[in-house]
């Protein structure tokens, strides 16, 4: 026999269960809002799936339109969210009708991202498949059996252990490695893709380097000593040397380059037929009081006016300067 405490505690609960309660729910439907005047909200349709009594083999216990919370919204502002169909749900019902989505559940069907390292935070944004069904035998209730992989990700990924940066579009490591398991660093990502990476200072080879990489192996790469490398998918390149004495060096894939040496010199370089050093105030012509330096050559070039009055007087000697690589060229 039940007690009065028992019976009344029994009582409670039951009233209880019937005004709140939490379940287990599955995304069968999205009302997604498109046009202003299309009286859709971003709400969900689901089917609940621990709590489920059966009236009719394959009928469902469904709830239609139910809210979920968003963690940034306003009037035509904000993050709009929604669940997609599949998804599993943690649902908050009270009254026994109406649903508040608290928020999404992992589940088997979707496996999360692998991380290296606890500090790391991963976005990794999807064309979402649509899910493979399979019917239940018992209930005849149609479920989720599994998600087909997704392809050609956006990815934000912020590496804890050093606190580098990449932002890569179409990710190639997706094609063999959807969990991202391989993910572990920056060098990880291949050069050869749509891909900005930002080196943090305490990188041990690249400290505060950025690097904007293409397809074909298009570079643009910013280094800490204020150099800056742009090449393009053939190996023609123009280098701004920076800190390091300045000068700007354009150069092709043959080897030919043009260098802007920082120090008013002009060297020219041919690859395939000989090499001309060429100075501002080196010139062929009588008007001009200053001769070509030894192993320069004129190139048959003529003074204007003004290269007359600023070279008066310079040394030529101090315009002759080695040419230098180009940091962070390699």
């Amino acid at each position: 026999m039940v007690s009065l405490r028992e019976g009344l505690r029994n009582e409670v609960a039951r009233i209880l269960w019937g005004m709140l309660r939490i379940e287990v729910c599955e995304v069968t439907d999205v009302q997604r809002h498109a046009f202003e005047d299309d009286q859709k909200t971003n709400t969900i349709d689901v089917q609940v799936r621990d709590f489920n009594p059966i009236h009719k083999k394959g009928q469902s216990l469904e709830r239609k339109r139910l809210i979920f919370s968003q963690g940034y919204i306003g009037h035509h502002y904000g993050h709009p969210y929604h669940p997609k169909i599949g998804d599993l749900l943690i649902v908050l019902f009270y009254q026994n009708e109406k649903g508040i989505v608290i928020s999404t559940l992992p589940g088997w069907t979707e496996l999360p991202v692998c991380r290296d390292n606890d500090d790391d935070e991963v976005i990794k944004l999807c064309q979402r498949p649509q899910p493979v069904y399979c019917t239940h035998p018992v209930t005849g209730i149609k479920y989720v059996r599994h998600f087909p992989e997704p392809k050609k990700p956006v990815c934000v990924k912020y590496f804890g252990k050093d606190r580098c940066l990449v932002i890569v579009s179409e990710c190639p490591l997706s094609v063999n490695d959807q969990s991202c398991q391989q993910c572990k660093d920056l060098s990880d990502i291949p050069d050869k893709s749509k891909s900005i990476k930002i080196f943090s200072d305490e990188h041990p080879q690249h400290p505060n380097r950025m690097r904007i990489s293409h397809l074909r192996g298009q570079t643009v790469q910013l280094e800490d000593d204020g150099s800056v490398m742009i090449r393009d998918s053939v190996g023609d390149m123009i280098c701004m040397k920076g800190e390091e004495g300045g000068g700007i060096l354009i150069k092709d894939k043959a080897g030919s380059y043009i260098a802007l040496n920082g120090s008013g010199t002009l060297t020219v370089r041919a690859a395939g037929s000989g090499s001309h050093n060429l100075f501002n105030i080196c010139c062929a012509c009588p008007e001009c009081s200053t001769g070509c330096p030894a192993g320069a050559d004129s190139m048959g070039g003529r003074c204007t006016a003004k290269q007359e009055m600023t070279d008066e007087g310079k040394d030529v000697a101090a315009y002759e300067t080695p040419q230098r690589p180009c940091p962070g060229g390699g």
